[in-house]
């Protein structure tokens, strides 16, 4: 049974994990492939969490598109997705676990692969965005996920040290880039693991892992 650790920082990933936005995504990516010519694209599980011109950069290639290219197809696939996602709303458990955390004085960030205008919107529409006083997106970083900078950088910016964080995704890549940012891990609703000593735990949803993270606290007092 994993032993779930106690930290000072927290850091989210946004879409599936905060947001029901994950459809959203996958729905903008198939009009993206169609309008592409792209014809055997990737299902979205095997890129979810990855920054959307690695994912186009990496689909595309076959057909050689220029930068400029690569860059309207991916403001393509934003713009879709921001159409989608005026509609989306956060899970029922996101704003009264991000509540409970902050009062029990726990930092908390953002980690996401979105980009920051759409990242920005999700966040304003959802009414979490003040209690994510640091945000790092997809335009603030070189690399996505399962590259570590998102999480190091969120890390970082709020001060915080890798031993004591824990990343919180949906995601294999996402897993991966928390990893490897040297935080600890867990995933919520999918399932999803990493085979590492700091994952702390997949659980089906936020507030199980609350409860696993308040309980191991108040253990330690």
């Amino acid at each position: 049974m994993n032993r779930v650790g106690r930290f000072d920082l927290i850091v989210f990933d946004m879409d599936g994990v905060l947001t029901d936005s994950s459809g959203c995504h996958a729905r903008a990516f198939a009009d993206l492939w169609s309008f592409a010519g792209v014809t055997h694209p990737p299902a979205y599980p095997a890129i979810a969490g990855r920054s959307t011109e690695s994912v186009v950069r990496e689909f595309t290639a076959a057909s050689k598109p220029s930068r400029p290219q690569i860059e309207s197809w991916t403001r393509y696939k934003q713009e879709r997705a921001r159409e989608y996602l005026r509609t989306t709303a956060a899970f029922p458990d996101a704003l009264p676990v991000l509540q409970a955390l902050s009062r029990q004085g726990y930092q908390l960030a953002l980690g996401t692969g979105a980009s920051r205008q759409t990242a920005t919107m999700l966040l304003n529409q959802t009414g979490l965005a003040p209690l994510l006083p640091v945000m790092v997106t997809a335009d603030d970083v070189l690399e996505g996920k399962p590259n570590p900078e998102t999480y190091a950088r969120a890390i970082r910016l709020a001060n915080g040290r890798p031993e004591r964080s824990l990343v919180v995704e949906d995601s294999a890549a996402g897993l991966q880039a928390g990893d490897a940012a040297g935080a600890a891990t867990a995933s919520v609703r999918t399932g999803e693991t990493i085979d590492h000593a700091r994952f702390i735990g997949a659980f089906p949803d936020l507030n199980m892992m609350l409860a696993a993270i308040t309980s191991d606290a108040a253990k330690r007092r």
